[in-house]
């Protein structure tokens, strides 16, 4: 029995991390993520450390600008997407209409910098005319404005642990 204890208490360890993580980085709405990863061709643990980062999966989440629903689409913005897919009749605290106007959104954004999601992550949180006016080489230590900065590690770190736990 006495070999056996470090084994077990080890397992209970990994279960207790495992835990943990799961609360930190919650998911919710998987199949509404992964259908709108591969419609807008984006990684899934991209989406989801978006969502965690801008709302916390709360899909009533309103912020002081004005964004909505789990991935903090602007109305206006939405407005725009709205024509563009043929949806004037929308709600943005509705998941599966905020997380297939945010993923369009961020495709757009992926496209318009090339695919380099460090760029585009900036332009999701800070504004693409922002960013265009921004001296910055892509790393994101270099990113001048510091909440934009912040934002963009905080995401980086939770896509890895996203892979890492649920993709």
């Amino acid at each position: 029995m006495r070999k056996i204890f470090p084994y077990i208490s080890f397992l209970v360890l990994i279960i207790i991390f495992i835990i943990f993580i799961r609360l930190i980085y919650p998911i919710k709405y998987r199949d509404l993520i992964v259908k709108y990863s591969v419609e807008y061709d984006i990684a899934p643990e991209i989406i989801s450390a978006l969502i965690n980062t801008e709302s916390s999966f709360n899909k009533d989440a309103v912020s002081d600008a004005g964004a909505k629903g789990l991935m903090q689409v602007l109305p206006s913005t939405a407005d725009e997407i709205g024509q563009k897919l043929d949806k004037t009749d929308y709600n943005l605290s509705d998941p599966n209409t905020n997380i297939q106007f945010g993923c369009y959104y961020l495709r757009y954004l992926l496209d318009y910098y090339s695919n380099d999601y460090i760029y585009a992550l900036c332009a999701y949180n800070a504004g693409i005319n922002n960013v265009k006016h921004w001296n910055f080489n892509g790393d994101i230590e270099t990113i001048p404005v510091k909440q934009t900065k912040n934002y963009v590690k905080k995401i980086v770190k939770s896509i890895q642990v996203y892979k890492a736990f649920y993709y």
